[in-house]
């Protein structure tokens, strides 16, 4: 009996301690590292998704290395850039962009700033 409640013991603080240990916010699971925000028109263009969007749509492209054979099509990504957060769906692929670049409809960057800025400084992440 004395060995049953010393393994009872034992396992019990065994237990506690794993549920007891902190665990990562679900933000800190997704966020990349700092990337560059650009715009492309993609009115009239079948995107490498196959998806026909207007330029008002909230989507992005992704870097070629992420991208892959297209796995994350119709996956969505929060962006944020000067303050402001928005949500976008991953429609194309981006050849030149960075691993954690986004290229992004008009319509999505003018969330963030005016199209005369070129280039955003963003932080992503997968919702």
């Amino acid at each position: 009996m004395h060995q049953f409640s010393v393994i009872f013991t034992v396992m019990s603080i065994f237990l506690l301690s794993v549920l007891a240990a902190p665990l990562p916010s679900a933000q800190a699971l997704v966020e990349r590292d700092p990337g560059r925000g650009t715009w492309f028109y993609d009115e009239a263009n079948e995107s490498a998704c196959g998806y026909w969007d207007k330029d008002n749509d909230s989507i992005v492209a992704i870097s070629a290395g992420i991208y892959g054979s297209g796995s994350y099509c119709g996956k969505w990504v929060w962006i944020t850039a000067n303050g402001v957060t928005a949500s976008a769906m991953v429609a194309d692929e981006c050849e030149g962009c960075g691993p954690n670049d986004l290229d992004m409809s008009i319509g999505l960057f003018k969330k963030f700033d005016s199209l005369d800025v070129g280039v955003l400084s963003i932080i992503w992440g997968w919702e």
